[in-house]
């Protein structure tokens, strides 16, 4: 397997992110996938909404509250923690 996987990580306290979490994870996994973010339902089938709740995410990741979240999504790996937001390919043997 020796390739290693691909990661896009973002600060979400940085005053240029003025987007929701469920949206940076959208724009995220729609660059992986080389489509607009919009395209990502119709052209590679994935939504969001199958795998979490968007607006429950957004709430709690935007509360005071310290949270750590990892979920997976078809072959990626989200997690929110340290106000910082990764999506990471996974491969499968």
């Amino acid at each position: 397997m020796g390739d290693s996987n691909e990661t896009i990580e973002v600060n979400l306290q940085d005053e240029n992110i003025d987007s929701k979490p469920s949206i940076v994870i959208a724009k995220a996994l729609a660059t992986f996938e080389g489509v607009d973010p919009e395209t990502l339902p119709t052209a590679c089938g994935i939504r969001l909404h199958d795998y979490v709740d968007p607006d429950a995410l957004d709430k709690l990741v935007s509360s005071d509250e310290d949270v750590s979240i990892l979920f997976n999504i078809e072959d990626y790996r989200v997690k929110v923690g340290d106000s910082k937001l990764k999506v990471e390919e996974t491969y499968h043997s």
